[in-house]
């Protein structure tokens, strides 16, 4: 029997929040990383069945972020670009443009493409700018605070 709109919504939504529990934790077994691998990608599954476009950049925009976190460049690299494919294919700005190019930045640093990353760092910079909600402006400025960082180890 096939899931309904509303099951894929609510199976993707907690798997999303599951995977931000695996990526908080300080230390991850090897089964834990599996885990949190195979629920990130099937809550982009599950929005892909039942989202928005800013749910399917979401989805990717978490894929990359979490192998950022495990410092697997390559594949932090394919989902933030499908991150930002998907925001230019449907015009999405905002704190999700803002959220595309910080992971462009971030996982051109991880694969040592210094000057990509410092060109996306500067995009992602002037994004989060003109980000219109002040409470998600504040939220993007503290999930980022560690590029900062990451450009002055690099350079």
């Amino acid at each position: 029997m096939p899931l309904t709109n509303d099951q894929h919504r609510e199976l993707a939504a907690s798997l999303f929040n599951h995977v931000w529990t695996r990526m908080e934790q300080d230390e991850r077994s090897p089964e834990d990383i599996d885990d949190m691998i195979a629920a990130a990608h099937a809550s982009l599954y599950h929005w892909m069945q039942c989202g928005t476009a800013v749910n399917i950049v979401r989805g990717h925009w978490q894929i990359a972020r979490m192998y950022a976190v495990l410092k697997w460049g390559t594949e932090s690299m394919r989902h933030a670009q499908r991150c930002l494919d998907v925001c230019q294919a449907h015009a999405i700005g905002d704190f999700d443009l803002a959220y595309a190019f910080e992971a462009m930045a971030r996982a051109c640093w991880l694969v040592n493409d210094i000057p990509q990353a410092q060109s996306w760092y500067q995009q992602m910079t002037h994004a989060a700018a003109n980000i219109a909600k002040p409470e998600d402006a504040a939220w993007f400025a503290k999930d980022t605070s560690d590029l900062a960082g990451l450009a002055a180890q690099r350079e």
